[in-house]
């Protein structure tokens, strides 16, 4: 919730600072910039990448605007989830888990307690979920590469216009007033080059970057708490396994109590 407070004063006082210094913000709003920066990276990702990267990518950056990543009230759910199924299947084994499979939220976790339930070997189930842990990484790595790359892409384009502005600067030296709109598009798309890229696309990365990291260690908390339940482990060595004795602790009357009383 706090973000959504910052973001606005963040904005605000932005916007304040070329009013400080005489500068309307109309000013700072050239259209035949705006016009450069959309054809040049709709181009750029229509040439550069399929459909379906663009849209997994923009799916993402909505998926991280709207999470916290640094809030641990998920990964607090996602281990009660996980204690859960230990004491479903310490007590009846695969049939108790799969009674609970549509009751899991986790999609990794969700996965995993399936192939448990399908009777899969140790090996078989580290393997599976090992490979669908890789491919989860390597979609997020080439969401990470895009954005990048647009990162690279917005002071290349902005060098561009500038360029273009110069050259029309040059052809209009007689004529003062298109002299005035042919610089302003060429400082406008360095300005706008320098903006997108070092306070939009670049820190999109490195929190998606920062996402992934967290999701991938998730699924390794995931991937041990299965395997441990299929060596037929005690829940709370699972617990102690994966550093959440006392979360373990806490809820454990209440999962002791849905267990018994579904």
């Amino acid at each position: 919730m706090k973000r959504y407070i910052i973001f606005p004063v963040l904005i605000l006082a932005f916007l304040a600072i070329p009013y400080y210094l005489g500068i309307a913000v109309n000013d700072l709003l050239n259209i035949k910039a705006i016009l450069l920066f959309l054809a040049g990276i709709s181009l750029f990702l229509l040439l550069g990448w399929p459909i379906k990267r663009i849209k997994n990518t923009f799916n993402a950056i909505v998926d991280i605007s709207k999470n916290d990543i640094h809030d641990k009230t998920k990964t607090e759910k996602l281990l009660i989830e996980l204690f859960t199924i230990a004491k479903h299947h310490r007590i009846n084994g695969a049939l108790g888990v799969e009674n609970i499979l549509n009751k899991i939220n986790h999609p990794f976790l969700r996965f995993g307690a399936g192939l448990l339930v399908e009777g899969y070997s140790e090996n078989e189930l580290r393997t599976c979920l090992e490979s669908e842990d890789l491919k989860e990484l390597l979609e997020t790595k080439a969401n990470i590469r895009l954005l990048r790359s647009i990162s690279q892409l917005c002071p290349a384009l902005g060098m561009a216009g500038t360029i273009i502005g110069l050259m029309a600067a040059m052809n209009h030296l007689g004529d003062i007033t298109s002299l005035g709109k042919d610089i302003a598009l060429a400082l406008s798309t360095t300005l706008y080059g320098i903006l997108l890229s070092y306070t939009i696309f670049l820190p999109l990365s490195k929190k998606m970057e920062e996402a992934s990291e967290k999701a991938q260690f998730e699924r390794s908390m995931i991937i041990e708490g299965l395997i441990k339940m299929l060596n037929g482990e005690h829940p709370l060595k699972i617990a102690e396994a994966l550093n959440a004795y006392d979360l373990y602790l806490k809820v454990s009357k209440k999962i002791s109590k849905d267990l018994f009383n579904p």
